[in-house]
């Protein structure tokens, strides 16, 4: 499961998801974090998520890839 920064932005920025850090309120804020984290589900699904980190407070947010489009 491969993307860039730039393919994640895109996507974000393409169903109009805020900038803004949700905690502390910092406008552009986020940095996406390398890699993907998986979510396990109970039952043993794991859902792919990419992770956006605050650069400010640190913040964690995670987005479901195959609902972005980017799970291929």
């Amino acid at each position: 499961m491969n993307f860039t920064p730039e393919q994640l932005t895109e996507a974000l920025a393409a169903r109009q998801v805020s900038s803004e850090c949700a905690r502390c309120s910092t406008p552009e804020a986020f940095d996406v974090v390398e890699g993907v984290v998986y979510v396990e589900v109970k039952g043993g699904q794991n859902i792919p998520h990419a992770a956006l980190s605050c650069r400010r407070c640190g913040h964690l947010e995670l987005h479901a890839l195959s609902a972005l489009g980017l799970d291929s």
